[in-house]
């Protein structure tokens, strides 16, 4: 429902309203696939690498991986 200076608050099963204790709240509310800027720098560039969720949307894992990946291959 909302993000207060005490955590989350939110509704309940039983309809009441609750806070959870949070320091850190992170909204996911999805990704769309933006290959725009690699496209406009490809073959302008000697390397370029697509990872995360510019691939396609997918877990914070496997972005991590294809990180990894791609510094490892420069």
């Amino acid at each position: 429902e909302a993000v207060e200076e005490e955590g989350l608050l939110v509704n309940t099963e039983t309809r009441t309203k609750e806070v959870l204790p949070a320091d850190t709240v992170v909204l996911a509310t999805g990704a769309v696939v933006n290959q725009e800027l690699y496209r406009e720098l490809s073959g302008r560039v000697s390397e370029i690498y697509l990872v995360g969720d510019c691939v396609e949307p997918r877990c914070i894992f496997e972005a991590i991986a294809e990180g990894f990946d791609a510094g490892r291959a420069i």
